[in-house]
């Protein structure tokens, strides 16, 4: 019997791109021995999907999921997930964008390194170079920077993958999912190799994330971390600490201990790096509170909770 690979496609209004995805899907996996669904996930899209787009093509079929409300497209594809694993239970799972920069011809590449982990395990497109402007490329920059110094991980890859029955398992009970799907993936340490994937030009329209949905979009990636992130900044805010009250003690001692001291000079710096002290002494409690906040809060659980934001099934 052949195996079952289910293909989350998230999108919001981009029906012409999809439309003609699908058909570049079913092609790239023509010669693949599966039984393959496209599940297209509408992300409370105002334009209601094209005709014909869950025609069935050959061993390729083609579901709507309709969502009550636009959750975005990270939240799209956690509900999504949930319910494969809760309905469907796929041998595997591909998640490829819907706007065509994904390259759907290396889907079986992807499935045949997932093919190969005996548990759980996930197949990534590894992102190739990027065509966007130098401003953008600046700033994608500066948060990969970040992001690496304040979780200890690089980014390599997005949402393009093919992830197994195993990682769809895991991924469908983690709350990280919910905030990045590839970050979840990531902090729950499922098994990853990653595959080089060439970045494509969109199929139609304008992307819909603007400058400041990407900054959310990063802040989402780096909250799946925040365990890790709060521990980094109380112990980067406690250096400071220090090293301000290092700063005091080499005042005062010139201060008392010297004649090198200008009048007046030495009330002043003192007031200055006492304010800093306080500064920081203040952040490090918020950061605490945050920290053991989070910990308290009751989260959002895919498996669990899927079905409160599903307007249709398939």
């Amino acid at each position: 019997m052949p195996k079952t690979l289910s293909v989350v496609i998230p999108v919001y209004n981009d029906w012409d791109s999809v439309n003609i995805l699908a058909g570049r899907i079913a092609q790239a996996l023509k010669a693949e021995d599966l039984q393959t669904r496209l599940l297209v996930v509408d992300d409370g899209s105002d334009t209601p999907a094209p005709a014909g787009l869950t025609e069935t093509s050959g061993t390729v079929s083609v579901s709507v999921l309709r969502l009550k409300r636009n959750l975005g497209h990270q939240r799209a594809i956690s509900v999504a997930l949930a319910y494969l694993d809760d309905q469907v239970k796929p041998d595997y799972t591909a998640v490829i964008d819907g706007d065509g920069e994904d390259d759907p011809a290396d889907l079986p590449k992807l499935l045949k390194v997932a093919a190969c982990f005996p548990g759980p395990g996930a197949a990534f497109a590894e992102r190739g170079k990027r065509a966007e402007g130098l401003l953008f490329r600046f700033f994608y920059l500066a948060y990969i920077l970040l992001h690496r110094l304040l979780t200890g991980h690089k980014i390599r890859f997005g949402n393009y993958s093919v992830i197994n029955s195993g990682a769809l398992a895991a991924l469908a009970v983690a709350q990280e999912t919910w905030s990045h799907y590839a970050a979840a993936a990531v902090k729950l340490r499922v098994p990853i190799r990653t595959v080089p994937s060439a970045r494509l030009g969109r199929i139609s329209g304008s992307s819909k994330m603007n400058f400041f949905s990407l900054v959310a979009h990063g802040l989402g990636a780096m909250s799946v971390f925040g365990d890790v992130i709060g521990p980094r900044v109380l112990i980067t805010i406690s250096f400071l600490m220090s090293l301000v009250l290092v700063l005091i003690a080499a005042v005062l001692a010139i201060k008392f201990g010297t004649n090198l001291a200008i009048p007046g000079w030495a009330t002043y710096t003192v007031g200055l790096l006492a304010t800093s002290l306080l500064q920081l002494g203040m952040m490090a409690v918020v950061f605490a509170f945050l920290t053991l906040a989070s910990r308290q809060n009751s989260s959002f659980l895919p498996l669990r909770d899927y079905k409160h934001f599903i307007r249709k099934l398939p």
